[in-house]
């Protein structure tokens, strides 16, 4: 059996960076299947106020985990 699950789309400048694609999805949900995460843990469901970078764009924006991101 397939799941559907919401995706967000915007393309907006995140602080000193170019504009850029922010895509959302739900926590928890068949949108995240494809990815590898390399540092921190999974959005919960209940998350709130906090985001998940790929690894290029934390590195050009001098990000680690637990670091604020302004949107």
């Amino acid at each position: 059996m397939h799941q559907a699950a919401g995706i967000l789309t915007e393309i907006f400048s995140v602080e000193d960076s170019p504009s850029i694609i922010v895509v959302g999805w739900e926590p928890d949900t068949p949108a995240w299947a494809h990815l590898k995460l390399a540092k921190g843990a999974w959005l919960a469901k209940e998350a709130k106020n906090q985001v998940m970078l790929g690894a290029l764009l934390a590195e050009s924006m001098g990000k680690n985990v637990g670091e604020t991101v302004h949107i």
